[in-house]
């Protein structure tokens, strides 16, 4: 991510506030990195053996384990809204599978440091808000879990 010294300072505090989160399907923050040369940002993150939810669509679930992913993903995202952070991207590269089964969300607000445009992919998972540019709330990152859901 490149930034200057306002940006710069807002990554920071975001990623400091995001290094406090303790919740177990949440991907935890160890540390970041600024290459102020390069003007790059990057999160460092501990290494789990896992899989993106995306390698994972199309495949047959158990209802009773889709239903549980779903669940979990919810839980971290109404543990971070009450932290005051809002994922804003949530989709299936978003969100990986533990070899122990575990959910785990990852990437919380990294969409308003972003300055290039989101991917395609990402945006079939916004909220009919979000399209129409009004603010992002948890029902925003509700409506992604919804239809990865389906």
């Amino acid at each position: 991510m490149a930034l200057d010294g306002d940006l710069r300072e807002r990554f920071e505090q975001h990623t400091h506030k995001l290094m406090e989160f303790q919740h177990p399907n949440i991907l935890g923050i160890l540390d970041l990195g600024v290459d102020l040369e390069q003007h790059l940002a990057w999160w460092v993150m501990p290494f789990v053996s896992s899989a993106f939810l995306e390698q994972r669509l199309g495949t047959r679930w158990a209802v009773s384990e889709a239903v549980r992913v779903a669940a979990e993903v919810a839980q971290a995202l109404a543990y971070a809204s009450q932290k005051g952070v809002l994922h804003q991207a949530l989709y299936p590269k978003n969100i990986l599978l533990t070899e122990r089964g575990w959910s785990l969300v990852m990437d919380f607000g990294m969409a308003a440091f972003l300055e290039e445009a989101p991917e395609a992919a990402m945006i079939a998972y916004w909220a009919p808000e979000r399209l129409q540019g009004t603010a992002d709330q948890l029902t925003s990152d509700l409506h992604a879990v919804g239809i990865i859901s389906v």
